[in-house]
């Protein structure tokens, strides 16, 4: 098969546009291939990724939230028992849009990004037989939601079962970190490829660190399962120098309104500021304004909460700030290696450890940072990719 006249078909649940590993995906194969994005949702239908690329965005039945619920538990759970019924899911209205256009596109290879849309891509594979499949297995499924009880009860053997069905009928499996490869591979004894979710290289240098203002930042989803509040805690134990900036998108506008209440109960709310969140191109330029990268997960059950490596975490490296995180094991081996900063699941050990911060020492780590963005950006991850289709 020519390389240059492959045919990439991209799949992907959420909105391609907004996802990081998505556009990173894209822009490293745009060049060398053509492709079509599938995604249900997102604002946007146009080529926005490059010259070779055709893009097409789905929307979504406008029904009410609880109507929602109710059709995808009635589908799943129907799939799960009687597992021939997947094929006639494709009769709701966006998922025959989906699936008719998925079918009239003759790819070389489809990457799919959402597990419920794998079985799409071995339906597809019945018409063309010759089509290769590579699923990103951007976390560990499942426990996507295992922070909902309903999910747990509803939601999470059916996951199981498309685990168990499909992932070792994909010709290469990839994932983000090399504990969520060892779950795959203990759980469910599928092989995967680690393929971190390294940023591009950004030529930024470390800004200076001022001893009046220590500026912190946060930035991503803003979800109750994630207890912003608990970097609102670390924040009220720190020294008047620190400042905390949540750069966060959310609808739950309770979740917020709490938020900035308990900020103000814990005498704070002058050194915490809220901030829009900016297109995806301008994040790590904005970052870069700031001194320490904050990111605290407390612990729970979930694995992807146990082995998170999100892409704010490289975000913050290629933006050249500290680190200051939650000691989870696929992040704290970044800390730790490159001595980026602190990693601890005690707040108050994280703070008075802060506290006897000087500005030479914060420095120090960002200068660290400066050396390791060198390294953790995509320019060695895109090179592994590209090598991986030429073989597939």
């Amino acid at each position: 098969m020519n390389h240059c006249n492959q045919t990439i078909i991209l799949l992907n649940r959420d909105c391609a546009f907004e996802s990081p590993r998505s556009i990173r995906i894209v822009k490293w194969l745009r060049k060398i291939a053509k492709i079509h994005v599938l995604s249900f949702h997102g604002n946007r239908q146009k080529d926005c990724y490059g010259e070779n690329t055709v893009v097409y965005t789905f929307f979504k039945i406008p029904l009410s939230k609880p109507m929602e619920k109710i059709k995808r538990i009635f589908f799943k759970l129907i799939a799960f028992f009687a597992p021939w019924f997947y094929r006639l899911i494709v009769f709701r209205k966006e998922d025959k849009t989906f699936f008719e256009t998925l079918l009239s596109q003759k790819g070389d290879v489809i990457i799919c990004q959402s597990l419920d849309l794998l079985p799409y891509a071995f339906f597809y594979k019945e018409k063309y037989k010759d089509a290769k499949i590579i699923f990103d297995a951007r976390e560990f499924y499942p426990h996507q939601g295992y922070h909902s009880f309903l999910w747990r009860i509803v939601f999470k053997d059916f996951t199981e079962w498309l685990c168990k069905t499909y992932l070792s009928r994909c010709d290469h499996v990839i994932t983000v970190s090399k504990e969520i490869q060892d779950l795959y591979a203990h759980v469910f004894q599928v092989r995967s490829i680690v393929i971190p979710s390294y940023p591009s290289y950004h030529d930024l240098l470390p800004q200076p660190v001022s001893f009046e203002q220590i500026r912190m930042i946060h930035h991503g989803s803003c979800s109750r399962q994630r207890h912003l509040e608990r970097m609102i805690d670390l924040l009220s134990m720190l020294d008047q120098r620190f400042s905390l900036t949540f750069m966060v998108l959310s609808d739950d506008t309770d979740y917020l309104y709490f938020l900035k209440r308990y900020a103000k109960e814990k005498g704070v709310s002058d050194r915490l500021f809220f901030e829009n969140p900016v297109l995806f191109e301008d994040i790590i330029p904005m970052l870069n304004a700031y001194d320490i990268g904050l990111y605290y997960l407390q612990k729970t059950k979930n694995k992807n909460h146990e082995y998170a490596l999100p892409n704010k975490f490289f975000e913050y490296i290629q933006s050249r700030l500290m680190l200051v995180i939650s000691d989870r094991p696929s992040m704290a081996t970044y800390v730790k290696s490159y001595s980026l900063g602190l990693a601890d699941d005690n707040l108050e050990r994280l703070a008075i450890s802060l506290n006897a911060m000087t500005v030479k020492d914060i420095q120090k780590y960002k200068e660290n940072a400066h050396q390791a963005a060198v390294k953790l950006c995509d320019e060695h991850t895109k090179n592994y990719f590209c090598n991986l289709l030429k073989n597939v």
